[in-house]
């Protein structure tokens, strides 16, 4: 390792020396220069600068004054400031060719001017005269590094800056500004960066951006968990500013009208849509992590690494090819020239394809100062960008298998409830992927939701493959099926289902969403409609257990010509009343099919619209199929089989509702279940 030569280090060697020297000394007995170090030491800067100019400091004399008045014209940072820097110390130079020290002042002065060519010219002479000044090397690899930054076109300047940063740190292995620009570089340039940042990450522990690299180049190799762990041991580093754009702000995710309304929503609003967003978004929700979350954070650092503009300290997800690049991700193609008119400057052109649409976006750089901007003359394509919502190119890491997943809550006692998740996949599908003969186990998730979006719970199974039982769900399409029993707090959840072949080759996913909050309170209240096969589950086979009887839910609630629909419910809290010697509770029970109003079945949608969306059945009058029975009994609860004749049923989508009147109480509730009709017969055999 070279001799180390910080110069923070140097200053206050020398302003020791000064002040050691001068301790017995009077104020006016002392040098110009010693008076200047002693205000320096007072925190009087503007007295130092006094001083020195009253001694003719400016003049460039004495070095020593010279070089540290033009440190402090310089340190103003105004162009004024710089000016006078220049100046002064160009004068000293000239009076003391030579010295190296007044040599890289000046040098340091024209690179912060932006005066490059001589800022480099300088540079490389000291450099030719003392190969291992640190300073010396820094600033010549950020100049290059700011080249590559201003252009972001040319990968030479990206090498010379990585060189240079590697030089500088041999001899100033604590400079953590230069190690990560010498990050970026390697990362610009495809180099392989993973064991330097663990060099860093050790050696600078409280610095997130290094854990940032590190997760990112995992991220790039697909591999979630790591990258997930590094970008949570960033976050927890991050400053509060820099934290609420990773974790808060929606800015480029939402278009600009829901953005706002996003920003004028309550903090605990805020919170309970943004995890409803991601986990919506989230490719798998049964696991713990996240790739689409994990891809908004790679996308702000990435665009903050090749697109931030250090002259100005401007973020990179804070100019207008950042914000492209969170939103849409890494263009397909870059296309730079020259313009002219409304073009003039440096133009970069952009092109995506974003969920199967080509388009472009066009940045200008005007005066090839490193920050392109859309043009205000194209503004269309500035509202197309704040106003799309983020997307992502995220490839799936295993083959995607359709599947269908329910989800059915039936009340255990006043605050609990069991929920039976059921989810059937494609076997034909999933039978094109793998071979299922070879395989020994598959993979059964669930996690569990609130309606905050905050998980509360779930289960990971496995499944042997020799219990996996196939069940023809359609003509010519069989499906593999699933059954878990949940037992839960009474209230509204949002679950997610997974499964996949233990290999990781193949994977379904389901979404649905249940409520059993009305559970928990009073008055008359139905169970979910439990629609189930005709066919008795098998002895160890997975079924739903109520009121004594096991049942096969007819997942993908399919049913074809000649079958009856069959269907289970619960009812709770009926009025008992004296009649005679005993107390017997009345109701008439009503079931009624509709045409559907949608072609799908929601699943993770707001409760809040569900409700008004199932509101209103009890008073429709277009059933297809309708009929009311009356029924006594002698208990608060009471359940339900109900086998209807389909036949008169075309193809199509159909709600069956399910209405219980309370004869006693004059209450009254419903329940409705979806479900498809076929023309065909469906075989119902078991594989």
């Amino acid at each position: 390792m070279k001799a180390p030569q910080p110069r923070m280090l140097q200053r206050a060697t020398l302003a020791a020396g000064f002040a050691l020297a001068c301790a017995g000394a009077s104020p006016t007995e002392q040098s110009p220069l010693s008076r200047a170090h002693s205000s320096l030491a007072a925190g009087d800067t503007a007295a130092a600068v006094h001083t020195l100019e009253k001694a003719g400091a400016h003049h460039g004399d004495d070095a020593q004054a010279a070089r540290l008045l033009g440190h402090l014209y310089r340190d103003r940072g105004t162009i004024q400031g710089r000016l006078l820097s220049q100046h002064t110390l160009e004068k000293a130079c000239a009076r003391h060719p030579g010295d190296l020290e007044l040599d890289v002042e000046l040098a340091t002065t024209y690179f912060e001017q932006g005066f490059y060519p001589d800022a480099v010219r300088s540079l490389r002479d000291i450099l030719a005269r003392e190969p291992e000044r640190c300073d010396a090397r820094k600033l010549l690899g950020l100049y290059h590094y700011r080249n590559w930054k201003r252009m972001n076109e040319y990968s030479d300047d990206l090498a010379d800056a990585r060189r240079e940063l590697r030089e500088a740190l041999e001899c100033a292995p604590d400079d953590a500004d230069a190690a990560l620009r010498y990050l970026v570089a390697g990362y610009a340039l495809g180099d392989s960066i993973e064991r330097e940042c663990d060099h860093f990450i050790e050696r600078f522990p409280d610095r997130p951006e290094f854990r940032l690299m590190r997760g990112t180049v995992a991220f790039d190799h697909k591999r979630y968990e790591a990258c997930a762990a590094d970008y949570a041991g960033a976050l927890e580093r991050m400053d509060a500013a820099t934290l609420a754009v990773y974790t808060s702000s929606l800015t480029h995710v939402l278009g600009a009208i829901d953005d706002e309304r996003y920003q004028r929503s309550t903090v605990p609003a805020r919170d309970d849509f943004r995890r409803g967003l991601w986990l919506i978004a989230d490719p798998d929700p049964t696991t713990e992590t996240n790739p689409r979350l994990l891809e908004h954070v790679y996308r702000l650092f990435v665009a903050d690494c090749l697109y931030s503009n250090e002259p100005t300290g401007r973020h990179g997800w804070a100019t207008d090819r950042g914000e492209a690049f969170v939103r849409f991700g890494r263009p397909m193609e870059i296309e730079y020239v020259m313009g002219d008119d409304w073009r003039s400057g440096k133009v970069e052109t952009w092109s995506f394809v974003t969920e199967g649409i080509f388009h472009q976006l066009v940045f200008v750089d005007e005066f090839l100062n490193g920050n392109p901007r859309i043009p205000y003359d194209a503004d269309l394509t500035l509202h197309f960008m704040r106003h799309s919502p983020a997307s992502s190119t995220l490839g799936p890491d295993a083959a995607e298998i359709p599947a269908f997943a329910d989800a059915i809550a039936f009340r255990d006692d006043e605050m609990t409830s069991t929920v039976y998740v059921a989810m059937a996949v494609d076997a034909s599908a999933l039978r094109a992927v793998v071979d299922v003969s070879r395989l020994d186990w598959f993979i059964a998730r669930a996690a569990y939701f609130d309606e905050a979006w905050t998980r509360e719970g779930g289960f990971n199974d496995s499944v042997a493959a020799g219990d996996a039982i196939e069940t023809e769900t359609t003509p010519g399409r069989g499906a593999f099926e699933w059954v878990r029993a949940l037992r839960m707090p009474s209230d509204r959840y949002h679950i997610a289902t997974a499964f996949e072949d233990a290999q990781g080759l193949t994977r379904a996913v389901g979404r649905r969403d249940v409520d059993a909050l009305r559970f928990a309170h009073d008055g008359l209240q139905l169970s979910d409609v439990l629609l189930y096969r005709a066919e008795a589950p098998r002895p160890g086979e997975a079924a739903v257990e109520r009121g004594g009887a096991r049942m096969r839910p007819n997942v993908e609630r399919q049913y074809g010509a000649d079958d009856r629909l069959r269907a289970y419910v619960e009812i709770y809290d009926l009025t008992l009343a004296t009649d005679g010697a005993e107390r017997t509770s009345s109701y008439d029970l009503r079931f009624a099919i509709f045409p559907s109003r949608g072609k799908d079945d929601p699943a993770w949608v707001d409760f809040g619209r569900r409700a008004i969306e199932w509101s209103g059945f009890g008073e429709r009058d277009d059933a297809a199929i309708a009929q009311t029975f009356r029924r006594e009994g002698r208990a608060y609860n009471e359940q339900e089989s109900i086998a209807i004749d389909i036949d008169a049923l075309g193809d199509g989508r159909y709600e069956l509702v399910v209405e219980v009147k309370d004869r006693r109480s004059g209450d009254s509730a419903l329940v409705h279940a979806p479900f498809w009709k076929h023309a065909g017969r469906i075989a119902r055999g078991r594989h």
